[in-house]
Protein backbone atom coordinates (compact mmCIF):
# COMPACT_ATOMS: atom_id res chain seq x y z
CA UNK A 1 0.00 0.00 0.00
CA UNK A 2 1.51 3.55 -1.14
CA UNK A 3 -0.60 5.67 1.46
CA UNK A 4 0.93 6.19 4.40
CA UNK A 5 -1.19 5.63 7.88
CA UNK A 6 -1.24 9.50 8.73
CA UNK A 7 -2.74 10.42 4.75
CA UNK A 8 -5.13 7.77 5.38
CA UNK A 9 -6.48 8.76 8.66
CA UNK A 10 -7.11 11.90 7.29
CA UNK A 11 -8.30 11.03 4.31
CA UNK A 12 -10.70 8.21 5.57
CA UNK A 13 -11.77 10.15 9.03
CA UNK A 14 -14.97 12.65 7.88
CA UNK A 15 -16.53 9.13 6.42
CA UNK A 16 -15.78 7.16 9.50
CA UNK A 17 -16.95 10.33 12.21
CA UNK A 18 -20.26 10.30 9.68
CA UNK A 19 -21.02 6.26 10.37
CA UNK A 20 -20.29 7.28 14.06
CA UNK A 21 -22.84 9.76 14.21
CA UNK A 22 -25.25 7.79 12.60
CA UNK A 23 -24.77 4.84 15.00
CA UNK A 24 -25.28 6.85 17.67
CA UNK A 25 -28.77 8.35 16.19
CA UNK A 26 -29.83 4.60 16.12
CA UNK A 27 -30.38 4.07 19.78
CA UNK A 28 -32.51 7.18 19.97
CA UNK A 29 -33.84 8.34 16.89
CA UNK A 30 -35.82 7.10 14.20
CA UNK A 31 -33.60 7.24 10.63
CA UNK A 32 -35.33 7.74 7.67
CA UNK A 33 -34.36 5.66 4.35
CA UNK A 34 -31.92 8.49 3.25
CA UNK A 35 -29.95 7.89 6.24
CA UNK A 36 -30.65 4.15 6.45
CA UNK A 37 -28.71 3.54 3.50
CA UNK A 38 -26.02 6.21 3.87
CA UNK A 39 -25.22 3.97 7.12
CA UNK A 40 -25.21 0.90 5.46
CA UNK A 41 -22.58 3.04 2.09
CA UNK A 42 -20.71 4.26 5.09
CA UNK A 43 -20.27 0.81 7.35
CA UNK A 44 -19.47 -1.06 4.50
CA UNK A 45 -16.90 1.33 3.54
CA UNK A 46 -15.70 0.86 6.95
CA UNK A 47 -15.13 -2.64 6.89
CA UNK A 48 -13.04 -1.94 3.61
CA UNK A 49 -10.99 0.67 5.63
CA UNK A 50 -10.43 -2.48 8.06
CA UNK A 51 -9.53 -5.04 5.84
CA UNK A 52 -6.63 -2.60 4.91
CA UNK A 53 -5.40 -1.60 8.22
CA UNK A 54 -5.87 -5.00 9.12
CA UNK A 55 -2.90 -6.02 6.73
CA UNK A 56 -1.20 -2.73 6.75
CA UNK A 57 -1.21 -0.93 10.22
CA UNK A 58 -2.32 -3.82 12.59
CA UNK A 59 -1.78 -2.74 16.37
CA UNK A 60 -2.26 1.05 14.93
CA UNK A 61 -4.82 3.07 16.86
CA UNK A 62 -6.39 3.25 13.32
CA UNK A 63 -7.05 -0.10 13.12
CA UNK A 64 -8.37 -0.53 16.70
CA UNK A 65 -10.47 2.18 16.54
CA UNK A 66 -11.89 1.35 12.73
CA UNK A 67 -12.60 -2.45 14.79
CA UNK A 68 -15.10 -0.84 17.24
CA UNK A 69 -16.47 1.13 15.12
CA UNK A 70 -17.71 -1.59 12.72
CA UNK A 71 -18.14 -3.38 15.62
CA UNK A 72 -20.90 -0.96 17.03
CA UNK A 73 -22.37 -0.33 13.58
CA UNK A 74 -23.16 -3.49 12.91
CA UNK A 75 -25.03 -4.27 15.91
CA UNK A 76 -26.92 -1.31 14.82
CA UNK A 77 -27.81 -2.54 11.57
CA UNK A 78 -28.01 -6.23 11.94
CA UNK A 79 -28.64 -7.40 15.54
CA UNK A 80 -31.16 -7.09 18.03
CA UNK A 81 -30.60 -5.16 21.62
CA UNK A 82 -28.67 -7.65 23.89
CA UNK A 83 -30.53 -8.23 26.75
CA UNK A 84 -28.98 -6.91 30.35
CA UNK A 85 -28.62 -10.65 31.26
CA UNK A 86 -26.45 -10.62 28.19
CA UNK A 87 -24.80 -7.62 28.25
CA UNK A 88 -23.24 -8.00 31.86
CA UNK A 89 -22.35 -11.97 30.88
CA UNK A 90 -20.25 -10.60 28.37
CA UNK A 91 -18.46 -7.61 30.55
CA UNK A 92 -17.69 -10.46 33.06
CA UNK A 93 -16.70 -12.63 30.92
CA UNK A 94 -15.46 -10.63 27.58
CA UNK A 95 -15.40 -7.31 27.87
CA UNK A 96 -13.67 -6.82 31.50
CA UNK A 97 -10.75 -9.00 31.43
CA UNK A 98 -9.59 -9.00 27.43
CA UNK A 99 -9.23 -4.86 28.36
CA UNK A 100 -7.12 -5.68 31.48
CA UNK A 101 -4.82 -8.09 29.24
CA UNK A 102 -4.76 -5.80 26.13
CA UNK A 103 -3.69 -2.77 28.53
CA UNK A 104 -1.43 -4.73 31.02
CA UNK A 105 1.21 -2.64 30.34
CA UNK A 106 -0.40 0.32 32.79
CA UNK A 107 -1.42 -1.98 35.20
CA UNK A 108 2.75 -3.10 35.48
CA UNK A 109 3.31 0.97 35.30
CA UNK A 110 0.57 1.31 37.92
CA UNK A 111 2.23 -1.35 40.34
CA UNK A 112 5.79 0.65 39.55
CA UNK A 113 4.32 3.62 41.42
CA UNK A 114 2.97 2.10 44.22
CA UNK A 115 5.83 0.17 44.72
CA UNK A 116 7.82 3.27 44.40
CA UNK A 117 5.85 5.20 46.42
CA UNK A 118 6.12 2.17 49.53
CA UNK A 119 9.69 2.26 49.75
CA UNK A 120 10.09 5.39 49.60
CA UNK A 121 7.96 5.70 53.08
CA UNK A 122 9.46 2.94 54.41
CA UNK A 123 12.99 5.13 53.93
CA UNK A 124 11.87 7.73 54.91
CA UNK A 125 10.30 6.29 57.82
CA UNK A 126 13.53 4.37 59.26
CA UNK A 127 15.78 7.47 58.19
CA UNK A 128 13.61 9.81 60.08
CA UNK A 129 10.15 8.76 61.26
CA UNK A 130 9.13 12.89 61.92
CA UNK A 131 9.48 13.06 58.29
CA UNK A 132 6.19 10.70 57.61
CA UNK A 133 3.93 12.71 59.81
CA UNK A 134 1.99 14.06 57.10
CA UNK A 135 1.30 11.20 55.54
CA UNK A 136 0.48 8.69 58.86
CA UNK A 137 -2.66 10.31 60.48
CA UNK A 138 -2.09 11.78 64.19
CA UNK A 139 -4.54 8.95 65.47
CA UNK A 140 -2.18 5.98 63.91
CA UNK A 141 0.89 7.61 64.99
CA UNK A 142 -0.83 7.64 68.54
CA UNK A 143 -1.88 3.99 68.43
CA UNK A 144 1.53 3.37 67.61
CA UNK A 145 3.10 5.34 70.24
CA UNK A 146 1.46 3.33 72.81
CA UNK A 147 2.10 -0.34 71.32
CA UNK A 148 -1.53 -0.70 70.21
CA UNK A 149 -3.25 -0.99 66.75
CA UNK A 150 -5.90 0.62 65.43
CA UNK A 151 -7.45 -2.63 63.93
CA UNK A 152 -8.11 -3.97 66.94
CA UNK A 153 -10.89 -1.46 68.15
CA UNK A 154 -12.16 -1.39 64.42
CA UNK A 155 -15.39 -3.46 65.57
CA UNK A 156 -16.05 -1.84 69.02
CA UNK A 157 -16.19 1.66 66.93
CA UNK A 158 -19.61 0.14 64.62
CA UNK A 159 -20.86 -3.40 63.65
CA UNK A 160 -19.00 -5.30 60.58
CA UNK A 161 -21.54 -4.28 58.47
CA UNK A 162 -21.31 -0.56 58.41
CA UNK A 163 -17.23 -0.96 58.68
CA UNK A 164 -17.50 -2.62 55.59
CA UNK A 165 -19.31 -0.06 54.11
CA UNK A 166 -17.59 2.34 55.38
CA UNK A 167 -14.07 1.18 53.67
CA UNK A 168 -16.35 0.33 50.31
CA UNK A 169 -16.91 4.25 50.10
CA UNK A 170 -13.39 4.82 51.02
CA UNK A 171 -12.00 2.38 48.36
CA UNK A 172 -13.92 3.62 45.74
CA UNK A 173 -13.33 6.86 46.28
CA UNK A 174 -9.44 6.52 45.98
CA UNK A 175 -10.59 4.26 42.48
CA UNK A 176 -12.93 6.96 41.51
CA UNK A 177 -9.89 9.64 42.24
CA UNK A 178 -6.87 7.62 40.26
CA UNK A 179 -9.20 6.78 37.15
CA UNK A 180 -10.35 10.70 37.06
CA UNK A 181 -6.73 12.19 37.63
CA UNK A 182 -6.09 10.41 34.45
CA UNK A 183 -7.03 13.39 32.77
CA UNK A 184 -4.42 15.23 33.51
CA UNK A 185 -2.36 13.78 31.21
CA UNK A 186 -1.79 11.11 33.95
CA UNK A 187 0.45 12.95 36.17
CA UNK A 188 -2.62 13.03 38.94
CA UNK A 189 -2.69 9.25 38.89
CA UNK A 190 0.85 8.65 39.16
CA UNK A 191 0.53 10.91 42.46
CA UNK A 192 -2.43 9.23 43.82
CA UNK A 193 -0.63 5.75 43.27
CA UNK A 194 2.54 7.07 45.31
CA UNK A 195 0.99 8.68 47.85
CA UNK A 196 -0.93 5.57 48.56
CA UNK A 197 2.14 3.20 48.19
CA UNK A 198 4.28 6.01 50.36
CA UNK A 199 1.40 5.63 53.09
CA UNK A 200 1.38 1.85 52.96
CA UNK A 201 5.46 1.88 53.49
CA UNK A 202 5.37 4.71 56.06
CA UNK A 203 2.60 2.50 58.43
CA UNK A 204 4.22 -0.88 58.45
CA UNK A 205 7.76 0.67 58.72
CA UNK A 206 6.65 2.35 61.73
CA UNK A 207 4.77 -0.30 62.84
CA UNK A 208 7.40 -3.02 62.44
CA UNK A 209 9.79 -0.63 64.34
CA UNK A 210 7.08 -0.91 67.35
CA UNK A 211 6.92 -4.44 67.31
CA UNK A 212 3.33 -4.58 65.67
CA UNK A 213 4.12 -5.12 62.24
CA UNK A 214 3.17 -9.14 62.30
CA UNK A 215 -0.18 -7.61 64.11
CA UNK A 216 -0.77 -5.20 61.35
CA UNK A 217 -0.33 -8.12 58.82
CA UNK A 218 -2.57 -10.54 59.99
CA UNK A 219 -5.21 -7.69 59.81
CA UNK A 220 -4.29 -6.72 56.04
CA UNK A 221 -3.48 -10.39 54.61
CA UNK A 222 -7.47 -11.27 54.31
CA UNK A 223 -8.23 -8.22 52.24
CA UNK A 224 -5.03 -6.63 51.60
CA UNK A 225 -4.29 -8.24 47.98
CA UNK A 226 -7.23 -8.16 46.42
CA UNK A 227 -7.68 -4.44 47.53
CA UNK A 228 -4.33 -2.85 46.71
CA UNK A 229 -5.34 -5.12 43.31
CA UNK A 230 -8.31 -3.53 42.71
CA UNK A 231 -6.80 -0.17 43.09
CA UNK A 232 -3.61 -0.58 40.80
CA UNK A 233 -6.44 -1.27 38.38
CA UNK A 234 -8.23 1.92 38.65
CA UNK A 235 -4.87 3.33 38.15
CA UNK A 236 -4.46 1.35 35.18
CA UNK A 237 -7.50 3.15 33.67
CA UNK A 238 -5.92 6.62 34.91
CA UNK A 239 -2.79 5.92 33.40
CA UNK A 240 -5.24 4.87 29.73
CA UNK A 241 -6.80 8.08 29.96
CA UNK A 242 -3.31 10.01 30.53
CA UNK A 243 -1.67 8.02 27.44
CA UNK A 244 -4.40 9.17 25.09
CA UNK A 245 -3.94 12.75 25.58
CA UNK A 246 0.10 12.51 25.86
CA UNK A 247 0.32 10.13 22.91
CA UNK A 248 -2.71 10.21 20.91
CA UNK A 249 -1.23 8.39 17.84
CA UNK A 250 -2.89 9.07 14.48
CA UNK A 251 -6.18 9.99 16.37
CA UNK A 252 -7.29 12.97 17.25
CA UNK A 253 -6.88 13.67 21.13
CA UNK A 254 -10.90 13.79 21.21
CA UNK A 255 -11.34 10.59 19.14
CA UNK A 256 -8.07 9.01 21.34
CA UNK A 257 -10.00 9.58 24.45
CA UNK A 258 -13.61 8.46 23.35
CA UNK A 259 -12.00 5.10 22.00
CA UNK A 260 -9.67 4.95 25.10
CA UNK A 261 -12.01 6.29 27.94
CA UNK A 262 -14.56 3.49 26.64
CA UNK A 263 -11.66 0.67 27.33
CA UNK A 264 -10.54 2.54 30.69
CA UNK A 265 -14.45 2.53 31.92
CA UNK A 266 -14.20 -1.02 31.52
CA UNK A 267 -11.80 -1.59 33.97
CA UNK A 268 -13.29 0.85 36.93
CA UNK A 269 -16.41 -1.02 36.06
CA UNK A 270 -15.29 -4.14 36.99
CA UNK A 271 -13.47 -2.99 40.43
CA UNK A 272 -16.33 -1.91 41.56
CA UNK A 273 -17.99 -5.45 42.61
CA UNK A 274 -14.66 -6.63 43.63
CA UNK A 275 -14.32 -3.36 46.31
CA UNK A 276 -17.54 -4.69 47.65
CA UNK A 277 -16.63 -8.02 48.04
CA UNK A 278 -13.50 -7.30 49.74
CA UNK A 279 -15.04 -4.21 51.70
CA UNK A 280 -17.02 -6.83 53.55
CA UNK A 281 -14.29 -9.31 53.79
CA UNK A 282 -12.46 -6.07 55.70
CA UNK A 283 -15.53 -5.72 58.19
CA UNK A 284 -16.38 -9.33 59.07
CA UNK A 285 -13.22 -11.30 58.85
CA UNK A 286 -9.95 -9.11 59.19
CA UNK A 287 -10.73 -7.53 62.67
CA UNK A 288 -10.50 -9.62 65.62
CA UNK A 289 -9.11 -13.00 66.49
CA UNK A 290 -12.16 -14.79 65.45
CA UNK A 291 -10.03 -16.06 62.40
CA UNK A 292 -6.68 -17.59 62.63
CA UNK A 293 -3.93 -15.78 61.07
CA UNK A 294 -3.15 -18.52 58.63
CA UNK A 295 -6.49 -19.00 57.53
CA UNK A 296 -6.97 -15.35 57.15
CA UNK A 297 -3.51 -15.05 54.89
CA UNK A 298 -4.69 -18.46 53.10
CA UNK A 299 -8.20 -16.87 52.32
CA UNK A 300 -6.14 -13.90 50.86
CA UNK A 301 -4.18 -15.53 48.75
CA UNK A 302 -6.68 -17.41 47.67
CA UNK A 303 -9.36 -14.53 46.36
CA UNK A 304 -5.69 -12.58 44.99
CA UNK A 305 -5.31 -16.52 42.64
CA UNK A 306 -8.63 -16.41 41.47
CA UNK A 307 -8.64 -13.00 40.48
CA UNK A 308 -5.76 -13.27 38.18
CA UNK A 309 -6.42 -16.31 37.40
CA UNK A 310 -10.14 -14.65 36.24
CA UNK A 311 -8.74 -11.82 34.54
CA UNK A 312 -5.43 -13.65 32.26
CA UNK A 313 -7.55 -16.70 31.32
CA UNK A 314 -10.44 -14.77 30.28
CA UNK A 315 -8.57 -11.99 29.12
CA UNK A 316 -6.38 -14.05 26.69
CA UNK A 317 -9.23 -16.01 25.08
CA UNK A 318 -11.26 -12.43 24.60
CA UNK A 319 -7.87 -11.61 22.61
CA UNK A 320 -7.95 -14.46 20.33
CA UNK A 321 -11.94 -13.72 19.56
CA UNK A 322 -10.88 -10.10 19.17
CA UNK A 323 -8.55 -11.16 16.53
CA UNK A 324 -10.77 -13.69 14.60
Amino acid sequence: MAEDLPRFVRRRRPAWEELGQLVERVGRDRLGLDDLARLDRLYRRATSDLALARAFFPGSDAYVFLNQLCARAYGAIYRRRPSKARALRRFVLHDFPGTFVAEIRFFWMALGLLLAGALTGMVAALAEPASVDAVVPAELRAHINQGTLWTDTVLLSATPLVVGSQILVNNMAVALTAFGMGLTAGLGTGVVLLFNGLHIGAILTLCFKADLGFGLLGFMVAHGFVEIASILIAGQAGLILGAAIVAPGELTRGDALRLRGRRALRLVLGTLPLFFAIGMVEGFVSPGRLFPGPLKLALGMTLAALLFAYLIKLGRAAAVDDDA
